[in-house]
């Protein structure tokens, strides 16, 4: 089901499902889970046999299968990584904040969770799985200590990762003069990250960041006036937002090549 498939699998595919008893008519969303610190916990394991290490990603699948209903299914990929099919019709949010929990109390584990999109057959899946993988991997990038992540509040950031190099380059370049002295601006900037992200609001930036809202007031009016763009505009803001995100892009990827 995660993979791209033609006709032929899906015919396949469908026999399987009516033996299992996997009704496609069920619309599901696909939640992938990572394990923070896999490697420590193997290494433990290690010490004592590979059917150790089996036995607690059993154990793990097993407790997450006690949480579904009998029309979800979740299995480990591999290593780290466990899948689940979970119907729309729940809470999705609460059921992961219930496992985040669970696993915590029962194995002492932290987890990350990427959210795809909505699954109406077969074909889906194969891309709820991809987006929900990418939804982690830009959410551990930006919000690390969030953990959950919906791919739906990452579209904007999938779709500047798949425009051209030149382009990106060219927008980064009208705001060349506040990135090349990003650290003495990290705090200003993150600040307008966090008031972007909280619709523009004052009073829940000062919450999300735990500092009084004067302090917000403050960071913000002296980036408009030290760069004379008024922060407060939706529009301009979005702009700097998008320049941030780039920003981000622009680290990780340089990172990975070194």
């Amino acid at each position: 089901l995660l993979k791209e498939h033609d006709v032929e699998d899906i015919n396949v595919i469908d026999s399987r499902a009516k033996v299992m008893n996997f009704d496609v008519n069920i619309e599901r969303t696909v939640i992938k889970l990572d394990i923070c610190g896999f490697t420590p916990i193997i290494n433990y394991y290690e010490d004592e046999s590979e059917v150790m290490i089996q036995n607690f990603k059993q154990q793990v699948d097993d407790r997450i299968n006690l949480l579904l209903d009998n029309n979800e299914i979740a299995f480990n990929m591999h290593d780290d990584k466990f899948v689940i099919f979970k119907s729309t019709k729940t809470d999705i949010l609460n059921f992961c904040i219930k496992l985040q929990n669970t696993l915590r109390n029962d194995f002492k584990i932290e987890v990350y969770m990427g959210i795809g999109c909505n699954c109406k057959g077969y074909m889906d899946y194969n891309k709820s799985y991809l987006m929900a993988d990418k939804a982690i991997e830009i959410g551990k990038k930006i919000n690390p200590e969030k953990r959950i992540y919906f791919a739906e509040d990452y579209k904007l950031h999938m779709l500047l990762e798949s425009a051209a190099r030149e382009s990106k380059n060219d927008y980064m370049e009208s705001f060349k003069d506040i990135f090349e002295h990003y650290k003495e601006n990290e705090e200003m900037l993150n600040t307008i990250k966090t008031y972007f992200e909280c619709n523009m609001s004052i009073k829940e930036t000062a919450s999300k960041m735990y500092v009084h809202r004067n302090t917000i007031l403050y960071r913000l009016n002296k980036f408009k006036e030290k760069y004379s763009i008024d922060i407060f505009d939706t529009v301009n803001c979005m702009k700097i937002y998008i320049a941030l995100i780039l920003k981000y892009q622009t680290v990780e990827n340089h990172n990975n090549s070194i």
